[in-house]
């Protein structure tokens, strides 16, 4: 039977996104309607939702900032963020309010879904405003362990205590905002593990996310190859997970492996802040920016690093790389949430055991490249369409 599915989201998702998030909520959007569903998005007018091209159905509302002077606006801003990804989207809630269209998608709702866990955290107001929708929230990451990483590597001793203070907050959220919830969703065996759903245990889902979303026949890009050993490094450098994993690697495990390799390249690829560039200062770290499909930036690399310290959740970038045949050496928080860890290169902990991994892998080019090759439609079987799909008709009724 056909429902009325709103999906309350900070991202209107674009046709073709980069964004590993914006991907998953674009994807959970087609998956709904090719379902037969009727769905509508609604977001504020942040993340540039109000520019852009999108083909569902999106209600945007006009964020409460957007009347105040611009000085007080980045003030409250500034204010805030420490704060913003896990408490409630309270402005989003005052602008809906505000909005007759907006109120209207939400009462009429056989399901409201809420992505994100400052969407999740408006649970019991939605409860409120229609008591007889079903209520789905899907957690991208655990903010409490997201936090608790960040504390582990501060170094500086208040800021590491505030960190491990948001950690705290963050899971006694995650904890009471279950009861509000029909379904919990979350990306991962290893993130259900980590809510502490205080008996709640049946409203847990685990959903792996849809990474490969092409024919299951369709052929990898044929791979040309640098004739040097190369490695690539994908994500979103605006996010400090990423941008700290990148320094990380430059500054503490790159001079080790130059030491053996000197000629090793780094493609760093997706999109950052317009000084970043500048920043690498090295010839052999070349900033890519984004690109138009992202198997195109596994075509030449030898390898690709996950060197993540911080974070959470499901890493998308481990499995692009899994999924194009390039082997993969992750921390292990880069392979975090990853079904069969046994399908990367190498896992390792620590400058001088990732550089030693980066240095067999680039040794060992013919025996790991083989090995990425042979797995690829297993990575697809459990990342494709075709499981999602059951998954979601599972939590959202078929």
């Amino acid at each position: 039977m056909s429902k009325n599915i709103v999906i309350l989201s900070p991202i209107v998702p674009e046709t073709n996104p980069f964004n590993a998030g914006e991907k998953l909520v674009r994807n959970l959007g087609t998956t709904l309607e090719s379902l037969g569903h009727r769905v509508t998005f609604i977001a504020t007018d942040t993340n540039h939702n109000a520019q852009k091209q999108t083909d569902f159905t999106a209600i945007v509302v006009p964020s409460p900032e957007a009347g105040r002077a611009h000085r007080e606006h980045e003030v409250l801003r500034r204010c805030r963020a420490p704060f913003d990804s896990f408490t409630p989207h309270l402005e989003l809630w005052r602008a809906i309010q505000e909005n007759d269209r907006a109120v209207a998608a939400l009462c009429a709702a056989d399901v409201i879904d809420l992505q994100w866990s400052a969407m999740v955290l408006l649970a019991p107001w939605i409860r409120r405003l229609n008591p007889g929708a079903r209520l789905v929230g899907t957690l991208h990451d655990v903010n409490s362990q997201r936090f608790a990483r960040r504390a582990q590597v501060e170094t500086h001793p208040l800021k590491a205590a505030a960190w491990r203070a948001q950690s705290r907050a963050a899971a006694l959220l995650e904890t009471a905002v279950v009861r509000w919830l029909d379904t919990l969703v979350v990306l991962s065996d290893k993130d259900a593990a980590l809510i502490p759903a205080g008996g709640a245990q049946d409203k847990l889902r685990v959903v792996t996310p849809p990474i490969y979303d092409e024919p299951h026949e369709a052929p990898l890009p044929a791979k040309t190859l640098s004739a040097q050993p190369s490695l690539v490094l994908m994500g979103s450098l605006a996010r400090w997970e990423n941008l700290d994993s990148l320094h990380w690697l430059i500054e503490q495990v790159m001079p080790r492996v130059w030491e053996k390799h000197p000629e090793t390249t780094i493609d760093v690829v997706g999109p950052a802040y317009p000084a970043l560039a500048q920043s690498l200062t090295d010839e052999r770290v070349v900033y890519r920016g984004k690109v138009e499909r992202i198997s195109d930036a596994y075509v030449s690399p030898w390898a690709a690093v996950v060197p993540l310290r911080l974070g959470a959740g499901v890493k998308f970038k481990t499995v692009d790389a899994l999924l194009n045949a390039t082997p993969c050496i992750a921390t292990y928080a880069g392979a975090e949430g990853i079904v069969d860890t046994s399908w990367l290169a190498r896992i390792a902990e620590g400058p001088e055991r990732f550089a030693q991994a980066i240095c067999t892998v680039i040794e060992n080019r013919a025996h790991f490249a083989s090995a990425a090759q042979r797995q690829v439609e297993q990575v697809r079987a459990v990342y494709g369409m075709a499981d999602y799909r059951r998954r979601v008709q599972e939590v959202y009724g078929a």
